[in-house]
């Protein structure tokens, strides 16, 4: 047979609950009715707290998304708005507008990514 046979674990006694926490008494101990009500409120109340960091972040990472998104737009953008001033032959305004995007790009895929180097290129097409 592979299965354990015994288990060993270091645990705190009562964690989480102020008058419980690392007291060995509660180990094997018996809460009364108010004592249960009073950890059952600990508890909750940590809980809650959880919760709202928990909700916070999940905020934090949709505006961090939305920021994504909206500097992903702006690249796009000045990728567009490039090559419409090398339509009319205004280079100075295009390597401008490709350079943002580069900025942008590097940003978001990092330096050596192929979104970056696919500019590069471009932009190395135009100089002098």
């Amino acid at each position: 047979n592979k299965k354990p046979h015994l288990i060993i674990s270091n645990t705190t006694k009562g964690k989480g609950v102020s008058f419980m926490e690392g007291i060995a008494k509660w180990h094997h101990g018996v809460l009364n009715a108010e004592q249960c009500e009073a950890a059952v409120k600990e508890i909750e109340e940590r809980i809650a707290i959880a919760q709202s960091i928990i909700d916070k972040a999940q905020a934090d990472k949709e505006a961090i998304l939305q920021d994504i998104e909206y500097a992903k737009r702006v690249a796009s953008l000045s990728e567009n708005l490039a090559q419409e001033y090398l339509l009319i032959d205004d280079k100075r305004h295009a390597l401008d507008c490709l350079e943002k995007a580069l900025k942008i790009k590097k940003i978001l895929y990092g330096e050596e990514s192929e979104e970056a180097m696919k500019i590069i290129q471009t932009i190395n097409t135009i100089k002098p």
